[in-house]
């Protein structure tokens, strides 16, 4: 079998955020794009929202930051 295209994915955490049992659409869209596209490995690392910007910055400085990243903001209103 060919060695599989990988696809490192940051996102923000959003365990405490979730308001319904519904499953998560991250992991659904994942599985659905794997069965689709079966020569990539999407991987998916998680972190808290407060310090994601950091953790990237610091990646990039580093090793290299991940190819997709989520940053959000809990903030509501103007």
């Amino acid at each position: 079998m060919a060695t599989k295209t990988s696809i490192s994915v940051w996102l923000s955490a959003r365990d405490s955020c979730r308001t319904t049992d519904e499953p998560d659409i991250v992991v659904t869209a994942v599985r659905e794009f794997h069965e689709q596209h079966p020569e990539y490995l999407v991987e998916i690392k998680a972190s808290d929202h407060c310090r994601m910007p950091g953790i990237v910055a610091r990646a990039a400085e580093q090793r290299g930051p991940p190819h997709i990243a989520e940053f959000t903001s809990l903030r509501r209103g103007p």
